[in-house]
C-alpha cells in the first residue's frame, strides 16, 4: 500500500475561453448572464476584423453554477450553456 501524500494541493485554473469565426468586419459583444438573466461579465464588446477569434474570461470570482454566454452581432444572437464547476 502505498503512503498517503503528505502535502497535497488542487490547482484550479479560472480562465477559459471562448472561440467563434466571423465571415465580415462586424460588432461583437459577449455578455455573461447567471440563471436570473442578470448580466454579470462583458468579456468582449468591439469591432473585429473577419477570421477566427478566441476570448479568455477569468471565472475565479464567480460561484460554481449554471451561466449562459450570448454572443450579439448586430441583429443576430446566439446563446449557450457553460457549467462552472470548482
Amino acid at each position: 500500500m502505498l503512503p498517503a501524500p503528505k502535502n497535497f494541493a488542487y490547482h484550479f485554473n479560472p480562465m477559459t475561453c471562448m472561440s467563434f469565426t466571423i465571415p465580415v468586419k462586424i460588432r461583437i459583444r459577449l455578455v455573461i448572464h447567471n440563471l436570473r438573466g442578470q448580466e454579470i461579465a462583458e468579456p468582449l464588446n468591439q469591432e473585429l476584423l473577419p477570421g477566427k477569434h478566441q476570448v479568455t474570461f477569468n471565472t475565479a470570482a464567480l460561484p460554481t453554477a449554471l451561466y449562459f454566454y450570448r454572443l450579439e452581432t448586430g441583429s443576430n444572437l446566439m446563446t449557450r450553456k457553460m457549467m462552472l464547476i470548482k
